[in-house]
């Protein structure tokens, strides 16, 4: 076997182009800051490991891993955090002011100035939310499958769920009351990297996993009325009927 230096040094010098080409690409957008790159490259040499011996071919093979990252869908994501603590912050805090102009800028509507005599209105959520962190380890994938989703010490997928308060009323707030209503999550797809338990392969997809809390409504079914049946009368009977 030979030796494994210079391929060491021709992956790092690509993970450092990768980064550069990230930044150039998705410079509003992408969020390198949650680890997804790292996880990216390590789980993708892992493959190319298994898969063959370091050699002349491993390098060719290598020199293509700048397309996969920077073309990797995880680095888009807002709601998944790829590492091995806790993520610092929520991904729902204000955006730094030189991305929250640019965002501005490119997106929102014109300013409307409000009027004193304008009604406002509670700010009370019509489904109490519970929002974390959290490490999915069992779900389904988008085709259907059940997966196990890839975790260990160094490697962890943290994803940011938006789940229904447990509440004994799970009626949703400000509904009139001839509607019923229910407060009930919803999922939303993921992608992360994943095992499928019935094969054991391993990849990348998109997963279910708590995506918002909704709320239900329906209107209610009162009872029907019971209209008595009426017969119409034969010839005979009509006949019989005075004249007037």
């Amino acid at each position: 076997m030979r030796s494994t230096i210079p391929i060491i040094v021709v992956l790092l010098n690509i993970i450092s182009s990768c980064v550069v080409l990230a930044k150039d690409r998705y410079p509003d957008a992408i969020h390198l800051s949650n680890g997804a790159l790292k996880f990216i490259i390590t789980t993708y040499i892992d493959d190319l490991l298994s898969r063959h011996s370091p050699d002349d071919g491993l390098k060719q093979r290598l020199q293509k891993m700048s397309d996969h990252v920077v073309n990797h869908p995880a680095l888009l994501q807002k709601r998944v955090f790829f590492g091995s603590e806790t993520p610092p912050q929520s991904p729902e805090e204000e955006p730094s002011p030189l991305a929250y102009r640019s965002y501005r800028k490119r997106f929102s509507a014109p300013t409307q100035i409000r009027k004193d005599d304008d009604p406002q209105y509670p700010s009370d959520e019509i489904c109490k939310t519970q929002r974390q962190w959290e490490l999915i380890n069992e779900t389904y994938s988008y085709k259907g499958d059940e997966v196990e989703v890839i975790q260990d010490d160094e490697r962890k997928q943290w994803i940011y769920t938006y789940r229904c308060v447990p509440l004994q009323d799970k009626s949703c707030l400000g509904i009139d009351s001839s509607f019923k209503s229910e407060c009930a999550e919803r999922d939303g797809w993921f992608r992360v990297y994943y095992r499928k338990i019935s094969t054991g392969e391993k990849e990348w997809g998109p997963v279910a996993a708590p995506h918002h809390c909704a709320c239900k409504i329906h209107p209610k079914i009162e009872q029907p009325l019971i209209v008595p049946e009426t017969q119409t009368p034969s010839p005979a009977e009509l006949q019989e009927l005075p004249r007037k």
